[in-house]
């Protein structure tokens, strides 16, 4: 039987089904692992240390009736305590936000959203929700006694600060760099400076009156009552997270409003109340004497120093744009110290309200025995 030569071959193409793929934008994922790891980090720099410092006590018999599931939720609550939560017991709340370990986390965010610079910088916002919601959880899932949205603020402006810090340095960023007058980056940049320029003064300060009430600072640390080497390190390294506070304190107090220590208790150039204190060494430092207002012309003249050393070093042909900066500046320094200050703010009430065996506290009184210049045995007692 022979072909048909007149027949036809007749192939049909089926195109394939297209494929549907959802994915994050580039880098999105990159970013907010980032802040999740850093929120688990930080989170165990808090945790790892409680812990220790509780295995190396928890053979004394005041901590008989706490275990180790306690020692674990207490850990979260400081971990959310260091975010700017309250830590509430019974009635008395408690929140000591340690600036310096605020800082290492900016700094630990920024590090590892270096990896997200082969993207788009606009993904590195994802940190901020990738840091938050891990922190929130860890601080309230738990944390038993924390308030967790006190906590809320700091975790978003944690990571805030380290992506727009990274969005600004990244290279080839187009998409979000603006110009700005010469006159106003000039000022930023010299109010960020000034700023640097009064932490060193206030720090300067601060090391003068550690100096000076080293005797009253070693008084403190023996009510601690110190059992080991482990112990006596936590409580040094405690104190060393509070430093940046206690620079803000000192420029508070070289400026004139002060600082509280408790509810009432407003130690300034013009106050010195005596009464009890919480027992941490460091406010051993706190200045037992008001010697006026006149101290506030040191910062001053500090003050105009800085700006006469920027002058003659960097200042424009132009007096006027040395105002404009000038203005601007001052703008940024009062902007970062209010910031700082908020943050820096302790709410503890007095020491004896406090129920941690950390926290024993000693009133000053008249005789013997006055706030902070000397400690009478019979009137220092343990929080229980």
């Amino acid at each position: 039987m022979s072909e048909d030569p007149t027949a036809r071959t007749t192939v049909t193409t089926v195109s394939a089904r297209p494929t549907i793929r959802v994915a994050l934008p580039q880098g999105w994922a990159r970013s907010m692992l980032s802040g999740i790891e850093v929120a688990l980090l930080g989170w165990a720099l808090v945790v790892v240390p409680t812990l220790i410092a509780y295995a190396a006590v928890s053979s004394n018999q005041w901590m008989v009736s706490t275990t180790w599931e306690d020692a674990f939720h207490f850990a979260s609550d400081l971990w959310g305590a260091s975010l700017g939560a309250r830590v509430v017991s019974g009635d008395v709340s408690y929140r000591a936000v340690p600036l310096l370990f605020v800082l290492l986390l900016i700094g630990l965010t920024k590090l590892l959203l270096l990896q997200g610079r082969r993207f788009s910088p606009a993904s590195q916002w994802m940190a901020i929700p990738g840091f938050a919601v891990t922190a929130l959880l860890l601080a309230g899932g738990i944390g038993t006694h924390v308030s967790v949205w006190g906590a809320l603020p700091l975790a978003i402006l944690i990571p805030l600060i380290a992506a727009a810090w990274e969005v600004a340095l990244a290279p080839k960023n187009l998409e979000l760099r603006f110009e700005l007058p010469r006159w106003v980056s000039v000022g930023v940049r010299t109010g960020w400076r000034a700023s640097w320029a009064l932490a060193v003064y206030g720090g300067f300060f601060l090391l003068l009156s550690v100096i000076v009430s080293w005797s009253q600072i070693r008084g403190i640390d023996q009510l601690l009552l110190s059992t080991s080497a482990i112990d006596s390190i936590m409580i040094v390294v405690a104190q060393l997270f509070f430093i940046p506070n206690a620079i803000v304190w000192a420029l508070s107090w070289l400026s004139g409003p002060g600082f509280y220590l408790g509810s009432d208790a407003l130690h300034s150039p013009t106050s010195a109340p005596v009464g009890p204190i919480p027992a941490i060494p460091l406010f051993g430092a706190t200045p037992v004497s008001a010697p006026g207002t006149w101290v506030i012309l040191a910062l001053v003249l500090f003050g105009v120093g800085v700006g006469v050393f920027l002058r003659l070093r960097r200042g424009s042909e132009s007096l006027l744009d040395d105002l404009y900066q000038g203005g601007i500046a001052a703008v940024v320094i009062a902007a970062v110290y209010l910031v700082i200050s908020l943050g820096s703010a302790l709410g503890l009430p007095w020491a004896a309200h406090v129920p941690f065996r950390a926290v024993s506290f000693c009133r000053g009184g008249a005789g013997d025995s006055a706030d902070r210049g000397g400690f009478a045995p019979g009137e220092c007692g343990v929080g229980a």
